[in-house]
């Protein structure tokens, strides 16, 4: 998080993104973030996409953080420019308890800049999300729960105005320790 050219190599998912759904990229995507490692690379490599005339738009960046540690989200909420750390209270999803982001300013500017939103869940969400996902053959971390957890309620939330492509990264086995 501190290189600054760690941000090359996690843009390479936007580009997985847009080379396996053929150019036809979808319009959210919804993202875990602590550090906002994965969220920055997202939007740097739909921005590279987008500056090339590649993409006609740049998704939505949907960012979930557990309620327990969720410095961006209360930033957010609050309209501020840079993010202040919290006290983690602590959370299954480990991966997003990430009390002080060194680039809360970036991811901010990131989430902004795309129309995106900031969705806080529950340890009760995360935890029924994960199940839900085992039960479908998708044994995944409680960050990843996290991330589908939000999906959940975004689309609880928006159904009758969801009708395009949204991508959930399931980026964690779910053998990590608890």
């Amino acid at each position: 998080m501190y290189n600054p050219h760690f941000y090359q190599g996690t843009k390479t998912y936007a580009y997985e993104i847009y080379e396996q759904l053929n150019g036809d990229i979808p319009k959210t995507i919804v993202i875990p973030v602590g550090n906002g490692t994965l969220l920055l690379g997202c939007y740097y490599g739909f921005r590279e996409l987008y500056d090339l005339n590649l993409i006609k738009e740049m998704p939505k960046l949907i960012a979930v953080q557990a309620e327990g540690c969720s410095p961006i989200y209360k930033a957010f909420k609050e309209g501020k420019d840079s993010v202040d750390e919290v006290v983690n209270a602590g959370t299954l999803a480990e991966g997003i308890a990430i009390a002080k982001p060194m680039r809360g300013k970036q991811i901010l500017e990131a989430i902004r800049a795309t129309n995106g939103v900031i969705i806080t869940v529950s340890e009760n969400k995360i935890n029924k999300a994960r199940k839900y996902l085992a039960q479908r053959g998708f044994y995944v971390e409680p960050t990843t729960a996290a991330t589908f957890a939000g999906f959940l309620e975004y689309y609880n939330e928006n159904k009758y105005h969801l009708t395009d492509k949204i991508v959930i990264p399931l980026c964690g086995a779910g053998l990590k320790k608890e």
